[in-house]
């Protein structure tokens, strides 16, 4: 799974404007001052990096843990069954 830039960036953003809610109006300039170079967040954003990383280590787990063999023969693990089965499996955060 990838995250864009773009989403990445509109998190960061609303963590900007969240953390700055009782200091008023913020500027576009001030919250793209925080923007990182390559995989180093600071300031608010700084939670996302982790956030990101646990992500990807959990779509790599299922992902990891599933093999040519299980699909074709309809027999997926059942951790991965159980989560596929969850009412809100398809429902958009």
């Amino acid at each position: 799974m990838r995250i864009s830039a773009r989403a990445d960036y509109a998190l960061r953003a609303v963590l900007e404007v969240a953390v700055r809610q009782d200091d008023g109006p913020v500027k576009a300039e001030e919250i793209a001052a925080v923007r990182p170079t390559g995989l180093s967040y600071t300031g608010t954003a700084q939670p996302l990096l982790p956030l990101w990383i646990a992500l990807r280590a959990n779509v790599r787990r299922i992902l990891e843990g599933v093999t040519i063999a299980d699909l074709a023969a309809d027999a997926l693990p059942e951790p991965v069954r159980a989560l596929a089965a969850e009412p809100a499996a398809w429902e958009n955060p």
